[in-house]
């Protein structure tokens, strides 16, 4: 349907032009690397910890500028300091995790996925640390603290980058 259900809340997204298709676990959406999203409104994540955890599968890391797609973002622009927090690639096939607290964002890069291949990724804030995981593994870690920053009016998108649709599409 037209609803991404949220398993374990109350964060439904509004899935924009993604089509369901079978994955590796049941149903996945397609994305199709020029407009496709899941809009997920506003949503905040309040205190100091987050869990951004996907099964991805990508055909195409290099439809948008860079390679430099996003599976998940929110975001009030495409630099680093527009970003709240976002798990995407770089260079194509790079993991790249990015995280705003106490008003500061830091970008961490680490892990290369394969084309083609179903890959779980995880991007991961305990209040002191930034991790990202591939399959389990911890494939890069660097310091941070504090509070994640909220933005009320800004938007959460997975599979691609708000607010311009279309500026970095996941495909």
């Amino acid at each position: 349907g037209s609803v991404a259900k949220d398993s374990v809340g109350s964060n439904d997204g509004a899935v924009v032009g993604a089509t369901w298709t079978p994955g590796l676990y049941g149903n996945a959406l397609q994305f199709d690397g020029i407009d496709d999203r899941v809009d997920l409104g506003t949503l905040d994540v309040p205190g100091s910890e987050i869990t951004l955890s996907v099964w991805v599968y990508g055909d195409n890391f290099y439809n948008c500028a860079s390679g430099d797609c996003r599976i998940i973002s929110k975001a009030s622009g495409s630099s680093e300091g527009g970003h709240y927090w976002m798990l995407s690639t770089l260079y194509g096939d790079q993991l790249r995790f990015r995280l705003k607290t106490d008003g500061v964002t830091e970008t961490l890069v680490g892990g290369s996925i394969a084309a083609n291949t179903w890959t779980h990724v995880a991007a991961v804030y305990d209040g002191s640390a930034m991790r990202i995981y591939q399959d389990g593994t911890e494939v890069a870690v660097t310091a941070k603290t504090g509070a994640i920053t909220q933005a009320p009016t800004v938007q959460a998108w997975i599979g691609d980058n708000p607010p311009t649709v279309g500026s970095r599409p996941w495909d």
